[in-house]
This record gives structure tokens, sequence and C-alpha cells, in this order.
């Protein structure tokens, strides 16, 4: 066996365990301690990027609940709120978006006819 050949079965068996180490390092990071306070971490905010999302209507909230605005298909736009309570529309085919204020009013509506 020639000197060039045991470095290379020394070089080959340093890499086969060092990937074995990183191997059981990712398969074991879920259940790691740190790991898992990182997630739970408030500063950690998820955040994911998209070509294009299909819903039917989306509310966009304050951090208490409260619904400031709305962007919806005609079956899903709600009518028209007052004080927190809500009208029926007079137009049923629109879709649109309505922007409300702290008082759940209306501040302004955007609404595409047809």
């Amino acid at each position: 066996m020639s000197p060039h050949t045991s470095s290379m079965q020394r070089l080959t068996q340093l890499l086969l365990a060092i990937l074995a180490v990183g191997v059981w390092g990712l398969s074991l990071r879920p259940y790691l301690p740190i790991a898992a306070a990182a997630a739970k971490s408030p500063s950690a905010t998820p955040t994911a990027s998209f070509d294009t999302i299909t819903v039917q209507r989306i509310n966009v909230a304050d951090a208490d609940g409260t619904t400031r605005l709305v962007i919806a298909n005609s079956a899903r736009l709600p009518g028209a709120i007052i004080h927190g309570k809500e009208y029926p529309r007079s137009i049923n085919d629109a879709a649109g978006v309505l922007f409300l204020d702290t008082s759940q009013r209306i501040l302004s509506n955007t609404k595409s006819l047809g």
C-alpha cells in the first residue's frame, strides 16, 4: 500500500465522519433546546413570498383583533359596517376593498362593478 493510498483513505474516512456528524446534527436539530427556544422567540416572525395567492376574502386586523381592511370577492364582501353593525349591501355583485376606522366605520371603499 503506497503512502498516497493511505492518506486518501484517511481523508475519505475523515470526510465520511464529518458527513455522518452533519447528518446526525441536522436530524437532531428539531429536538435541541436551543432550536426550540429560537423557534418560540417572539422576534422570529415567519415570512413567506408567493407569486400568486387565490383567496375569496382577506381581513387585515390590529393586534387586538379589530378589522381594519377587508378585500373580498362579491360573495364575501360585507355590507356597510356602521358602529360595529353590518347593514346589507345595495349592490350584491361587486367585489371590493373596505377600509375601516377605530369605530368600525367604513372610511373608504373601492368596488369593482361587473
